[in-house]
Parts: structure tokens; sequence; C-alpha cells
């Protein structure tokens, strides 16, 4: 093993890192933004008054807002559960390792790979991991948007109400 490969390699690994530390960042906007799409929606159905009293001009208002605000919790779910399909023989990858039958197959997979090979399989994986972020911020940016939507329906349900 060469001191080129070996280089190669700790390049890959800390490529790899920087990807994985942006990760959490995007977990905390999507927790949040889950929790106050989830309190907006139940302060709104808290405040709907017996079917009998409601106005035509609530009903529309009340489907407008459900449907933005449905859709951007669709959008955060979409965000939290990524797609993770990828390389099934990857020695990097948490569901390809999984997928062997136990720990030894994996151990004996993994020392299968020279540096050159560990390497190509890192990158590989910055590769992936760059993909699913990407979508994990497109995702969070729509929910986002949706619920920035849903604010005027939400607001003007609550002056229809109290007239």
């Amino acid at each position: 093993m060469s001191n080129e490969d070996r280089d190669a390699s700790g390049h890959a690994w800390n490529q790899l890192q920087l990807i994985l530390d942006i990760f959490p960042r995007t977990d905390t906007m999507v927790g949040a933004l889950l929790a106050i799409d989830t309190a907006m929606v139940a302060f709104f159905f808290s405040r709907w008054p017996p079917v009998s009293s409601a106005t035509p001009a609530m009903v529309i208002v009340t489907l407008v807002y459900a449907l933005f605000a449905g859709l951007a919790l669709m959008e955060i779910y979409r965000c939290a559960f990524p797609n993770v399909d990828g390389n099934d023989k990857s020695v990097i990858f948490f569901k390809a390792i999984a997928a062997r039958k136990t720990a030894m197959d994996y151990a004996t997979d993994f020392s299968t790979h020279d540096e050159r090979a560990l390497s190509e399989q890192i990158l590989e994986q910055v590769w992936r991991n760059s993909r699913i972020l990407t979508s994990k911020f497109e995702r969070l940016r729509a929910a986002m948007l949706w619920l920035l939507a849903s604010v005027p329906a939400w607001v003007v349900f609550f002056i229809v109400s109290t007239n």
C-alpha cells in the first residue's frame, strides 16, 4: 500500500465527514418545521366551531389551510425519510452493510478491499450522501414554502371565526 493510496483514503474519509456533518443541521430544521406545523394545525382545529355554526367561508378557508398544511407535512415526512437505495455491494453504506447475513460476512467483505478500493467506495458514499442531502434540502425548502403558504388561510380563519 502506497502513501498515495493512504492519503487518497484519508482525503475521502474527510470528504465523507464533511457531508455527514451537514445532516444534523437539516434534521434540526425538519424537527423545527414539524413542531411549528403541528402546533399550527392543533391550534387551528382546536378553535374550529361546532359544525352547525360553521360558515361556508370558514369551510373554504379550512380546506385551503388543510391542503397547504398537509402538503407541508408530506414534504417534512419525505425529508425525514429520504430514498436510501444505494450500492448493494458497498462496505460503507449502512443499508448495504445491514443487508449482509452476519457481521462476519461484512468483516470478510471489508477486509478484501485494499486502500484504493476502499477510497473508491468512500467517494461513492460521499456522492450518494450528497444526493440524499440535496433531496433533504429540496424537501425542506418545499415544506417551508407550503407552511408559509398556509399562514394567510390560518390568519383569515381566525378573522372569520371571531366575527
